[in-house]
């Protein structure tokens, strides 16, 4: 999961796991990553993006769109990809700072591409 977090561009990546034992989750500003499956493993884990480690902008601008790159992570796994794809655009536009729903987007075409409409969780090929 460290390793990832390049990848989003995020300060911060824990999974549910974590976010389930924690005594106060609702203290941290977090976003949804949606449901990866690492290289290597064999386990999915949902993901979230620690927010209150970014600078106060990127903050501020993920904040945002929190609700917004939540629906189109829904509906990548609901297996609307268009409509995810679309979403994703939108929220790239609107921060392009955020590298997270630009990988979503390059994912989500790569799928399109090969036809894989199945298999609606983010699989991430290498370290």
């Amino acid at each position: 999961i460290e390793a990832l977090t390049k990848k989003y561009g995020a300060g911060m990546i824990i999974s549910k796991d974590t976010f389930d034992r924690m005594k106060n989750p609702d203290i941290l500003s977090t976003r949804y990553l949606g449901m990866v499956q690492v290289a290597g493993v064999k386990e999915v884990s949902a993901l979230y993006e620690v927010l209150d480690c970014l600078d106060d902008e990127q903050l501020k601008q993920r904040s945002k769109t929190t609700k917004e790159f939540r629906e189109a992570i829904r509906l990548f796994h609901t297996g609307q990809l268009q409509q995810s794809l679309e979403k994703f655009k939108s929220i790239s536009k609107e921060n392009p700072e955020d590298n997270a729903p630009l990988l979503y987007y390059s994912y989500i075409e790569e799928k399109l591409m090969c036809g894989d409409t199945e298999h609606n969780v983010f699989r991430f090929k290498n370290k």
